[in-house]
């Protein structure tokens, strides 16, 4: 099922933007949009500002609509059944 190849996808590559998980699937941002909203209200999926993983003095934090999304650790071991 996509929803678990997402899961996957952001776990093994760690942050990604939303245009990263769309290329990588060959779908539209909205499509993915959804699909990481799903995780996100799932709490297994948290959005974090680009400054905060970038770590330099770049100006990705000035960008707008550059959130990325990261797995979220904490709930990563709390099985989740995706009808």
């Amino acid at each position: 099922m996509i929803l678990t190849e997402v899961k996957d996808y952001v776990r093994r590559r760690g942050p990604v933007s939303l245009k990263d998980v769309a290329l990588h699937f060959d779908v539209d941002v909205e499509t993915a949009r959804g699909w990481l909203d799903f995780w996100q209200r799932k709490g297994r999926l948290r959005r974090v500002g680009a400054e905060a993983v970038c770590g330099s003095h770049c100006s990705c934090g000035e960008k707008p609509g550059l959130d990325l999304y990261e797995w979220n650790p904490e709930l990563a071991s709390i099985p989740v059944t995706v009808d």
